[in-house]
């Protein structure tokens, strides 16, 4: 995978802590061959990875100085358990992640059941939350949201039994991690470890 530059930053005034933000984890993410875009010029706080065959990912950097990388599989495709597992050990730097390690699944339970028990059991504190419901078709919309308690700092997990995988930490404040970790920890996950 060849870096990328970053030739259009936003332009909206009044956001230089994003841009500079994003620029540095753009820049961190490139020094490891990940190819880092914003998709539109205008949309400040979006980064899009680019050169990563067969999955989504994007990087989403508020003002606030809050961050979100968002892990999908490309048309339709579902994260398996062990991969939900292993990368959140790892976001989480819970120890090393180990995605051979199959977790025990259970008949009936979901992709986020299997993942959420796993992790609980690795010592995860693990919570089912409902973010949404459709109240005409009489459906809701469960994740599971994992913390490491050992580190609080290093933010929360989140995943769905579409194997969507959410990151979501800080950058800048109290309790955060640094640009370059965070981009380090994207790097590592997408370059060291096999596709699902």
């Amino acid at each position: 995978m060849s870096p990328a530059i970053l030739t259009r930053a936003p332009r909206r005034a009044g956001r230089d802590t994003v841009r500079a933000t994003a620029l540095a984890v753009a820049a961190a993410l490139a020094a490891s061959g990940i190819e880092a875009r914003w998709p539109f010029p205008e949309d400040r706080g979006c980064l899009q990875i680019t050169n990563v065959p067969g999955i989504r990912s994007d990087i989403t950097i508020e003002a606030d100085g809050h961050a979100t990388w968002e892990y999908r599989l490309p048309d339709g495709g579902v994260t398996g358990a062990d991969r939900i597992i292993g990368m959140t050990m790892e976001l989480l730097s819970a120890g090393p992640a180990d995605y051979n390690d199959p977790p025990v699944e259970r008949e009936c339970m979901t992709l986020k059941g299997i993942a959420g028990r796993a992790l609980h059991e690795r010592g995860m504190r693990v919570q089912l939350k409902i973010i949404g419901q459709d109240d005409d078709n009489f459906d809701v919309f469960p994740e599971i949201w994992v913390t490491n308690p050992a580190r609080p700092g290093r933010g929360m997990v989140r995943a769905d039994d579409d194997g969507v995988v959410r990151w979501e930490c800080r950058l800048t404040g109290r309790s955060h991690i640094s640009p370059a970790e965070f981009a380090a920890t994207i790097s590592r996950i997408l370059t060291t470890r096999p596709k699902p």
